[in-house]
């Protein structure tokens, strides 16, 4: 017999390359999410564990993250010093605009 936890950590490479897999073929951001949940359950299971996986887990979350983000922001995040905006300034406005979202779930 095993423990849940290492069951867990035995899972979570095979669930990490699973849910990017998914993310990446499913434009669907309700899939996306869904497998955003299941990873966060499984990362928060293993607790600190998770180091092991670090080098796997946050390029996936990174990416994840890019697409979900309104394509708008990327059009406009290439244009900011255009528009009047430096880098860091959209950057600013990007986080704020990303936790008043979050916020709202």
């Amino acid at each position: 017999d095993t423990s849940p936890l290492a069951d867990v950590l035995e899972a979570l490479p095979t669930t990490v390359e699973l849910m990017k897999a998914l993310t990446e073929t499913n434009s669907n951001k309700a899939v996306c999410l869904l497998c955003l949940d299941t990873l966060k359950a499984s990362l928060e299971r293993a607790g600190s564990h998770t180091q092991l996986l670090l080098s796997k887990v946050v390029p996936f979350l990174i990416e994840a993250l890019a697409a979900s983000e309104d394509r708008s922001l990327a059009y406009t995040q290439f244009h900011a010093e255009s528009l009047g905006y430096s880098q860091a300034q959209f950057e600013s406005a990007r986080v704020a605009l990303s936790q008043r979202l979050d916020s709202t779930h």
